[in-house]
């Protein structure tokens, strides 16, 4: 696999092969933590329920599917709000509060109308310690690949963890030149 780069760094901290969203690092903590059941329960835990979801409808059609070590740099798609879930969950240090969309609407005269319920459901899923490591290497800004990304994922007088993300399709356009074949420039981000 490719990273956004082009480029390999060798050896490096599991801080910095994580802000730098470095490949065969992500690959090699697939195998680590426990390949694809290790990796999809765990994304389950932390709220991301999609990608189990996904692999247990397509082993009903067909027993030998695996999305494989691919996993580790993405091969299942994951809706937004799951994500937020799941990266949410790390922020709150290990533990699991659900989304609301809606906390409460008033009307004109600031009555209540709708409110949420306050009774939710919390639950230890991740070592504290681990959600600690992992949004204080999110958050490092100075383990960041560049000047670039170290600006772009900060927001200005708070600590913000940020991960980002790579495909062959961003690499493929700027091999491209930033064009579609009929020259028209391409549009869209390259990260996510």
């Amino acid at each position: 696999p490719q990273n956004f780069d082009g480029k390999f760094w060798g050896l490096l901290s599991i801080r910095r092969a994580l802000a730098g969203s470095r490949n065969v690092p992500a690959a090699m903590a697939y195998f680590l933590g426990g390949e694809e059941k290790g990796v999809l329960d765990m994304a389950h835990r932390l709220g991301a329920v999609t990608p189990l979801l996904t692999e247990s409808e397509q082993r009903q059609q067909d027993p030998a599917f695996t999305f494989g070590w691919p996993l580790a740099l993405g091969a299942a798609e994951t809706p937004l709000t799951e994500m937020v879930q799941g990266y949410s969950t790390f922020a709150a240090g290990g533990t699991i509060r659900p989304l609301f969309g809606i906390q409460s609407i008033k009307d004109k005269n600031g009555n209540i109308i709708y409110q949420a319920e306050n009774a939710v459901q919390e639950s230890q899923v991740l070592d504290p310690r681990i959600a600690y490591e992992i949004t204080s290497a999110l958050s490092d800004v100075g383990a960041r690949p560049n000047p670039y990304w170290q600006s772009i994922l900060s927001i200005p007088g708070l600590q913000a963890a940020a991960k980002t993300g790579t495909s062959n399709k961003c690499l493929e356009r700027k091999q491209a030149g930033g064009v579609n074949a009929d020259g028209t420039p391409q549009t869209g981000a390259c990260t996510n």
